[in-house]
């Protein structure tokens, strides 16, 4: 019998190095962790599988991967690389999306309620009629990011409620929505700008009248 298992054994690895196989061993991971998250993720939703409520995808690079249509809810994408990616109609809510780069992935129509956004990067990034409602926004990078028909409700890191304040320029047709929050950030950086601008008047005019007395006096 021990000479049957040495001949079929030796039968294998002689196959195995035919096919260029690594070699056998017990130590050896599951064929499905030898695969990236990325990988993984890709190729159970090419298989069909749309419900991924939950994954822990923090720190993985997930650029240019489309996922449109899926269930994310409480996704974790913290710092994670989505440059490009394609998350269109997908439930987002409750994902965690701190210090990941979302720069010019498409969320477009996406259910974002209650999701984080600390440090994220969304230039460039789309979000037209994304629901945003109670996210968590603070400290983004939102340089032409498209905000159209968005609902831009969100709560801050306090837990209280109020309009996320939008850095210009970004893509941001203001009479559809409820824009108090946003005039406010503008007439703020504004009232900046007028009382600087008002202070370097009032000092060039106090030269000009010095100069004027000095020349007076000669």
């Amino acid at each position: 019998m021990e000479a049957l298992e040495t001949q079929f054994l030796l039968k294998v690895k002689e196959k195995r190095q035919e096919l260029n196989l690594a070699p056998l061993s017990h130590n050896l991971p599951l064929m499905d962790t030898l695969d990236s998250p990325k990988t993984q993720v890709a190729s159970n939703y090419a298989e069909g599988q749309r419900n991924f409520s939950r994954v822990n995808l923090a720190n993985q690079d997930l650029e240019g991967i489309d996922l449109s249509g899926a269930c994310l809810v409480g996704a974790n994408f913290f710092n994670c690389n989505l440059r490009g990616a394609k998350l269109e109609d997908c439930d987002l809510r409750l994902c965690n999306f701190q210090k990941s780069n979302l720069s010019g992935a498409s969320l477009k129509r996406s259910n974002c309620e209650k999701a984080r956004f600390l440090g994220t990067n969304l230039r460039n990034a789309n979000l037209e009629q994304a629901n945003l409602q109670e996210a968590v926004i603070e400290a983004v990078k939102c340089k032409r990011t498209n905000l159209k028909k968005a609902l831009l409700t969100s709560i801050n890191k306090s837990g209280r409620k109020r309009m996320i304040k939008i850095k210009y320029p970004c893509f941001i047709p203001l009479g559809e929505y409820d824009y108090e929050g946003l005039l406010q950030e503008y007439n703020l950086q504004y009232n900046r700008l007028k009382k600087a601008a008002t202070i370097v008047m009032l000092c060039l005019l106090f030269g000009f009248l010095n100069f004027l007395a000095f020349r007076f006096q000669i």
